[in-house]
């Protein structure tokens, strides 16, 4: 960046913005994230050229190709820190698994001990209708356990491979 020049846009306000010289001719210019630009003063939208400095520090327009595809760089910084995130969230969702999967027992439990008492004690106690719902509450909270089952060992394996990923 050169300087700054007072530039006017229709009948609003005039503003400062930045310039160059390069090869006499002056450009309006802009910071961006990974440098600097050439740009439309009246319309600063309108990105042009990137600009570098060559080897006497003077500006020039970088013919270099830069290519817009693809992810932004992130910092190794960045990417532990992600890491480190991922990791928190997993070993909580493991836990909060784990402790589910603790109460569904005892309810489980209870449900297969109602269910044997059904099935095992003489009819007077329990009718055919109290033995179908017993066996079906029992089938529910199995259901239940295995479906926190599967999302424990789900987060476990993710757990692996976060792991395993941190290390490459």
């Amino acid at each position: 960046m050169r300087g700054q020049v007072l530039v006017r846009r229709d009948s609003s306000a005039a503003r400062h913005e930045q310039y160059t010289l390069i090869d006499s001719k002056v450009y309006g210019v802009r910071a961006v994230r990974d440098g600097w630009r050439v740009v439309d003063l009246r319309q600063p939208q309108r990105l042009g050229p990137w600009l570098g400095k060559d080897a006497h520090g003077v500006w020039k327009v970088d013919l270099g190709l830069r290519l817009v595809g693809g992810q932004p760089k992130s910092t190794v910084a960045q990417r532990r820190a992600h890491i480190e995130q991922k990791k928190l969230e997993l070993e909580r969702e493991y836990s909060a698994a784990s402790s589910e999967l603790q109460s569904l027992e005892r309810v489980v439990t209870a449900a297969e001990d109602l269910c044997e008492k059904a099935h095992l004690t003489s009819e007077a106690a329990f009718t055919e209708q109290h033995r179908r719902d017993a066996r079906a509450r029992y089938l529910r909270e199995l259901e239940k356990k295995a479906d926190v089952q599967q999302k424990k060992t789900q987060c476990a394996d993710a757990q692996k491979r976060q792991q395993a990923s941190g290390r490459l």
